[in-house]
């Protein structure tokens, strides 16, 4: 696991249509972010300047696109080791459309979320 001020890259693969919506502690250094997927993939809550790379099947990226699928995470090591030369320190699943990466935290610890771009940003103007 990554020590506290450590970067990290966080790679965000989803099968589904999916909004990130991502929260970090005042600690994280978030680097940059490769999402991928299927379907549609979207990034809210991160601050400008932080880089991401957002490639789909659908979207016909160059790069390719994958997503983790329980107990199969080989497609996902094969990218990883493409884009970053090396794998990843680990693998989580969602659950209930919620993910945690890194150490727990205390239930008093604070979370930082940028307001640049939101969820409702990527509501269709339809629903």
């Amino acid at each position: 696991m990554n020590e506290p001020g450590e970067k990290v890259v966080l790679a965000l693969g989803a099968y589904e249509p999916s909004v990130w919506r991502i929260h970090w502690t005042p600690a994280t250094v978030i680097a940059g972010v490769f999402v991928s997927g299927y379907h549609r993939q979207a990034i809210a809550g991160l601050p400008q300047g932080v880089p991401v790379l957002n490639s789909s099947y659908e979207n016909k990226s160059p790069c390719g696109y994958f997503y983790l699928e329980k107990n199969n995470a080989r497609k996902s090591k094969v990218m990883m080791q493409k884009f970053f030369e090396k794998s990843a320190k680990t693998y989580s699943l969602a659950a209930n459309g919620h993910i945690d990466f890194g150490q727990p935290t205390a239930s008093n610890e604070i979370f930082m979320q940028s307001t640049v771009t939101t969820v409702k940003s990527y509501k269709n103007s339809a629903d």
